[in-house]
């Protein structure tokens, strides 16, 4: 077993948990120059909270109910379109959507 080279109050790092997700996430968070202490105890999570709202809901979770994604949610607020078009306007279909629902009969 390697050991980290980082210690928390004497213990290395991958003794602390054993999810090598949270592990990465430690050690970048040291690497980028954290304390360890602060890399361990700040929780991952959103970086920031929800810019943009229709009514009193974030416009990113209505585009997600649409079927948008969320990069192209914002590539259309970069692109100059206004929030609740950009959330509420369907994505274009492919070609090869378009083919497949007449092949299929999909309306």
């Amino acid at each position: 077993m390697i050991l980290s080279k980082y210690l928390y109050k004497g213990i290395p790092l991958n003794m602390l948990s054993k999810d090598s997700a949270e592990l990465h996430l430690w050690q970048n968070r040291i690497n980028r120059g954290w304390s360890i202490e602060k890399a361990i105890h700040i929780p991952k999570g959103r970086k920031k909270e929800y810019t943009h709202f229709v009514g009193n809901k974030p416009a990113a979770l209505i585009a997600l109910e649409n079927g948008i994604t969320k990069e192209q949610f914002w590539h259309r607020l970069e692109n100059g379109i206004d929030v609740l078009t950009a959330c509420t306007t369907p994505m274009r279909k492919t070609k090869k959507q378009i083919e497949w629902e007449r092949i299929n009969g999909i309306k």
